[in-house]
């Protein structure tokens, strides 16, 4: 079923262009990363979702991770929330705020007192998530009755650069 329909011509580099609509409608960022198939006869662009498997390769490790600094973790990529630890599974594939996009598009760790997050404040640790020089994502932590210390911004550290040399290869 056709959706939106425009008609676009091949450059001679064999180039496309996306009209704005539907990269606005998909939330299609200069620097995604689109699988390229072909199904039934027609050529499919498939946005890759990097990050989601790995969040699932690496769910025990989050998940303990989180219990033992006693945080809550959120992994993103760069338009919905794509794990949580237990107690914000009911956020996982939400979209995020455009404050927060705009923050991870920023590409610099972010520590924010006092922040409304997911309709509840607390104390954010966010880092980007960088491959091959694209923004892709990035790992937040929430902190509740407590500052960000030290320790949390190594564990942090620690989960992003996991992601980058498991995303690199």
């Amino acid at each position: 079923m056709k959706e939106i329909g425009a008609s676009r011509r091949v450059d001679e580099l064999g180039r496309i262009v996306i009209p704005k609509s539907i990269r606005t409608r998909y939330k299609i960022r200069q620097g995604d990363v689109f699988e390229i198939f072909v199904e039934d006869n027609k050529i499919v662009l498939q946005k890759e979702e990097i990050i989601d498997e790995l969040c699932n390769t690496l769910y025990s490790l989050l998940s303990v991770m989180a219990n033992t600094l006693k945080i809550d973790i959120v992994i993103t990529d760069t338009d919905k929330c794509i794990y949580s630890s237990d107690k914000l599974k009911s956020y996982i594939n939400k979209e995020i705020s455009s404050d927060i996009i705009d923050m991870i598009l920023n590409r610099k760790k972010m520590k924010l007192e006092n922040y409304l997050f997911f309709g509840e404040y607390c104390n954010i640790l966010m880092q980007p998530i960088i491959i091959r020089g694209d923004v892709v994502g990035s790992v937040i932590f929430i902190i509740k009755n407590s500052k960000i210390t030290d320790i949390l911004e190594l564990m942090s550290n620690f989960i992003r650069e996991l992601f980058v040399n498991k995303l690199e290869v």
